[in-house]
């Protein structure tokens, strides 16, 4: 399994924010320090450097993990709308387009976990996410629901809710997720 380098540097960004890098950094090992430093947008990462980073994370601060995680999810999906990949296709596209592509745009972080649309009607969406074949890591919950709310949001749904359905961590094959708007 791997992420692509992208997630990485745009998790080294969110880190940079929050003035922590230092000490994310001593919690790392060497190699898994290397890495972090040294990737490039286009490079696959394999997960064990995600998961050391991710429990670093965890361990330096002192925020809710659902919460922290939850924003970096807003922050990924905020980046994927802004750095212009997205950017032009909501000035343009249909909702419903848009709502299709999500899938496609999650496939641009991860080459082993899966998102696909279930459902989709006139006020909400059902979105199953296939985690990697290991053992989910309890951020995705989290993770991926700020990125769908984030991602939602831009595409001017309003009042919107995210509900997890069904959940990895709880030993099925995938998370499933319900969105609803005005």
């Amino acid at each position: 399994m791997a992420l692509r380098g992208i997630f990485l540097l745009y998790l080294m960004e969110w880190i940079k924010k929050r003035e922590k890098l230092e000490e994310i950094l001593s919690q790392l090992s060497e190699k898994a320090k290397e890495v972090f430093l040294n990737i490039e947008e286009k490079d696959w990462c394999p997960l064990w450097v995600f998961e050391e980073v991710f429990n670093a994370i965890s361990k330096i601060f002192k925020e809710d993990i659902n919460s922290l995680f939850n924003d970096f999810g807003r922050s990924l999906a905020k980046q994927t709308i802004t750095d212009g990949y997205l950017k032009a296709f909501i000035s343009f596209v249909s909702h419903e387009k848009l709502i299709k592509r999500i899938p496609m745009l999650w496939k641009r972080y991860s080459n082993e976990s899966t998102m696909e649309i279930k459902e989709i009607g006139d006020k909400h969406v059902l979105i199953n996410y296939y985690p990697p074949k290991k053992t989910p890591h309890p951020v995705h919950t989290p993770l991926i629901s700020g990125f769908l709310r984030e991602i939602f949001s831009n595409i001017s749904q309003k009042n919107i809710e995210i509900s997890e359905i069904k959940c990895a961590l709880n030993g099925g094959e995938r998370c499933e997720w319900r969105i609803v708007w005005d």
